[in-house]
């Protein structure tokens, strides 16, 4: 933390030095301003001389805009860098983990866009879900996705009236019941969830997507919920609260 902490000390420094004029005077000596360590270009500038006659600054707004654009680097790019090992703290290595991490949510984004198309196709399609189409695709699979039951419902209708064996009521109770569950709790932020864990939730069976949205979305309501409560510690509640707190841990 304290490395952190010194290394945005040091940026901020930087980029209150820089200004067209300290970027023309690094580009006439020379200067590779984007592969220099941060400390080096700061020593640079400081011991330069405040005579600005005959500098051409032509270009070097451009360069200004894109170096300022790192008083946005957060503390997560920073530990990135750090973590990296043999890394330096130099303007192109900053950037470049900005852009990679720019990358990275513009893929999450497209992915998550892709994957809320499919699930929403599945549950306009299955709607509330009628008993034909369990009792179709229980007899089909082992286990039942939200994927299989699109399928049954899909070949259901292509195949027009059709004869499908019955499964037991409350199997099918049960079913209809994890679908609907899931159909409830398929939030923008659990299907991120599931992009960046590698997680398929229309190929998962229900009872374990169940399980899944209970660990990844139920867990954080209480946790959410437990915040609320402590507030309410200064109103002489503490005993209340101890039991709940230690279960959570």
């Amino acid at each position: 933390m304290k490395k952190i902490i010194q290394m945005k000390e040091s940026l901020q420094e930087f980029l209150e030095l820089l200004n067209e004029n300290t970027i023309a005077k690094l580009i006439d000596r020379d200067i590779d301003i984007l592969n220099t360590e941060i400390e080096k270009l700061i020593d640079i500038i400081k011991n330069e001389e405040s005579d600005n006659e005959n500098i051409n600054t032509r270009g070097n707004a451009k360069i200004l805009k894109d170096i300022e654009e790192l008083k946005a680097i957060t503390d997560r790019e920073l530990f990135q860098l750090i973590k990296s090992g043999g890394e330096d703290f130099k303007i192109e290595n900053l950037q470049e983990i900005i852009d990679t991490n720019l990358e990275l949510k513009e893929d999450l984004n497209s992915k998550s866009a892709e994957k809320v198309l499919i699930l929403n196709n599945i549950y306009n399609t299955l709607d509330e879900l009628d008993s034909n189409t369990i009792n179709f695709a229980i007899t089909k699979h082992n286990s039942t996705s939200l994927n299989h039951l699109y399928e049954a419902n899909v070949q259901l209708k292509e195949m027009g009236e059709v004869l499908v064996e019955t499964i037991n009521p409350t199997e099918e109770s049960i079913i209809r019941q994890e679908y609907l569950n899931a159909k409830a709790n398929t939030s923008l932020n659990l299907i991120r969830i599931s992009i960046k864990e590698g997680v398929a939730l229309e190929h998962m069976p229900l009872d374990e997507l169940n399980k899944y949205i209970d660990k990844k979305v139920n867990r954080y309501r209480e946790i959410d919920k437990i915040a609320e409560e402590i507030k309410s510690i200064k109103g002489g509640k503490e005993d209340y609260l101890i039991p709940k707190i230690i279960k959570t841990n």
